[in-house]
């Protein structure tokens, strides 16, 4: 367990260290996501689905709480639809991974009348292909955070919905009992 000293240190060097202080900074980092645009806000656009979904949902749970399920409604497709475009980009970097072996130039053929490829050239080959191992592997962590984050998303939003839902049926069983 920290000590009442440790959390004052950690306290003092967390006002320190929060994100890019300057409007150059700043802007700078709110860009970091359009690399593959999974957070950027700048990206996303409505899903006409989520609209779909939500308005299906105005006859389920009644016009009591009719907007908060709608933007519920939204939260779970739009979720739903972050999930599949991280799925696909996943795809795309296992894709990557499976075409490295052709990508890494290691000559597996016998060749007639060329020398043998030395062993610092093999070895360099296997450092290059290596290198490029590592980076798609650190692309799929950054890709599953955004996976959790969408999963997140949605089960607040489902839990939100359900929340709206039960409140709906006890209403229902008041009204029928006289309660």
């Amino acid at each position: 367990m920290a000590t009442i000293r440790q959390i004052l240190a950690n306290r003092r060097n967390a006002t320190r260290c929060c994100g890019p202080k300057t409007p150059a900074g700043k802007a700078r980092s709110r860009l970091n996501a359009l690399r593959h645009g999974l957070a950027a806000k700048l990206v996303r656009q409505t899903i006409p689905e989520a609209e779909e979904y939500a308005n299906a949902l105005i006859g389920k749970i009644g016009r009591a709480r009719a907007d908060e399920g709608i933007a519920a409604g939204r939260d779970i497709a739009q979720a739903e639809s972050d999930i599949r475009r991280v799925r696909g980009l996943k795809v795309s970097v296992f894709d990557k991974l499976g075409a490295l072996d052709e990508v890494s130039g290691v000559d597996r053929s016998p060749s007639s009348g060329d020398p043998s490829p030395t062993v610092d050239d093999i070895f360099n080959q296997v450092a290059e292909l290596d290198r490029l191992i590592a980076n798609q592997i650190a692309q799929l962590e950054r890709l599953d955070r955004y996976e959790r984050h969408a999963f997140a998303k949605r089960r607040k939003a489902l839990r939100a919905l359900d929340e709206i839902a039960q409140e709906n049926w006890f209403r229902s069983v008041k009204n029928r009992w006289g309660y």
